[in-house]
C-alpha cells in the first residue's frame, strides 16, 4: 500500500509499504479521508517535538481520519465490512484500566496504546475505538470529527454556559470549531482574535459577535473596550504560544476562566499576581475524553449544528502531502483545513 513516511524533518516521501493485517480484536480500514492537523503535524514536520526519532512509522503522524471497514478480526461483532467509521484517538488509545480511565479522564490515561496512523491507504485499529459515521456526513467532514471532539472537550473544560462572554484567540480550524461550540453552548457574546482577516470574516459567519486583528491592534485593549473594562467570563488560547496565554489571562474578568487549548511545547510565563488577586482560574484542555466526545461530534455535524464542511479549503491526493503541509506552514490566507485522499 501507499503511505507517507516522515524520514526526517522536512523530508516526507510517499512509499510502498506492507499492508497491515488486522488482529482478532481489530478492524482493517480503508482510509478515505485524512485531515492535516495544523498543530501536531506541523511540529513533526519541523522536528520540534523532543525525543522523536526519525524516520517515523509509515502513516505517522496522520490521526484525523475516517474510512471504510474492509476486514474484521475473528472476535469483532460490532462492525462489518462496508461500515463507515471514525477511529480514534489514534495517538493515545486509553487503556480503560488505570486510575484516570476509571475516573472518566481517558485523555490522561497512564498507559495509552497506539494504533496505526492515517497518512496511508489502510490502517488497523482496535474495533472498540471505531465510531459510526452518520450516513449524511461525508468522509471529508468525518475527517474533522477528531478535531471537533478535542474542541468539544475544550468547551467542557471552559465550562461555557448560557449568558457567558467568551474571547477566543486564534481562528484556525480548532478556533473556528470552538467559536461554533461556544455559540451552541449558549454564550451571549463571542469575541474572536486572529492575524488573518479572512479567518476573522469566516469567524463572523460562524458565530462571532466581534473580531480583532491582533496584528493591527492590541487584542487585550480591544476586548476590554468591548466589555466596558470588565473583561470576559472565559478566554481560550487556541494558538499555542505563551504570549497568547498572557493575553488570554489579561482579558478575563475577576473570577474568570482561561483555558489553554493550543499545543504548547515550551515553558511560558504569566503574571501570577494578576491570577492571585483576581482569583482567576487557569485550565488546560488536552486531547479528548474519547468515545462520547466522538459520538457527540458526529451527531453535531450530522444535525447541522456544527459546520465542518466549509472549513475544508483544499482536498489533495496523498501524493501531494508535502504541498498540503507547506500551505499550512506558510500560513497562506486562503488555507484553513487541508484534507488528503490516500
Amino acid at each position: 500500500m501507499k503511505a507517507a513516511v516522515f524520514f526526517a524533518p522536512n523530508d516526507i516521501r510517499v512509499e510502498d509499504v506492507d499492508k497491515p493485517i488486522a488482529g482478532k480484536d481489530e478492524v482493517l480500514l480503508r482510509v478515505k479521508s485524512v485531515a492535516v492537523c495544523n498543530a501536531t503535524d506541523m511540529h513533526f514536520l519541523k522536528g520540534e517535538i523532543p525525543g522523536v526519532v526519525y524516520p517515523l512509522p509509515p502513516g505517522k503522524p496522520g490521526h484525523e481520519c475516517c474510512g471504510e471497514v474492509m476486514e474484521v478480526g475473528q472476535n469483532v461483532e460490532s462492525l462489518k465490512p462496508g461500515d463507515k467509521v471514525v477511529p480514534g484517538p489514534l495517538y493515545a488509545l486509553p487503556c480503560g484500566k488505570c486510575f484516570y480511565c476509571k475516573k472518566g479522564m481517558q485523555e490522561l490515561c497512564e498507559n495509552p496504546g497506539v494504533a496505526d496512523f492515517a497518512y496511508a491507504q489502510f490502517l488497523k485499529v482496535p474495533a472498540r475505538f471505531c465510531y459510526p459515521l452518520p450516513k449524511n456526513v461525508s468522509y471529508d467532514e468525518g475527517a474533522l470529527i477528531d478535531l471537533l471532539a478535542c474542541a468539544l472537550h475544550g468547551i467542557y473544560r471552559a465550562d461555557v454556559s448560557v449568558g457567558d462572554s467568551v474571547a477566543i484567540i486564534g481562528q484556525g480550524p480548532a478556533g473556528l470549531l470552538l467559536t461554533q461550540l461556544a455559540r451552541f453552548a449558549g454564550a451571549e457574546s463571542i469575541i474572536t482574535c486572529d492575524v488573518v482577516d479572512s479567518r476573522l470574516e469566516k469567524s463572523s459567519k460562524m458565530g462571532s459577535d466581534a473580531t480583532v486583528n491582533s496584528a493591527k491592534e492590541d487584542p487585550v485593549k480591544h476586548v476590554l473596550e468591548l466589555t466596558d473594562g470588565k473583561g470576559v467570563d472565559v478566554s481560550i488560547d487556541a494558538v499555542g504560544k505563551s504570549v497568547v496565554v498572557r493575553q488570554a489571562v489579561e482579558m478575563v474578568k475577576p473570577r474568570g476562566r482561561t483555558v489553554i487549548f493550543g499545543f504548547h511545547l515550551k515553558p511560558g510565563e504569566i503574571d501570577l499576581s494578576r491570577v492571585f488577586d483576581r482569583e482567576l482560574e487557569i485550565r488546560a484542555s488536552f486531547r479528548t475524553v474519547g468515545e462520547e466526545d466522538y459520538r457527540k461530534s458526529a451527531r453535531l455535524i450530522s444535525k447541522g449544528k456544527i459546520d465542518a464542511k466549509s472549513l475544508i479549503t483544499h482536498v489533495l491526493p496523498l501524493e501531494e502531502i508535502r504541498r498540503g503541509l507547506g500551505m499550512i506552514e506558510k500560513g497562506l490566507e486562503n488555507v484553513i483545513k487541508v484534507v488528503l485522499k490516500p
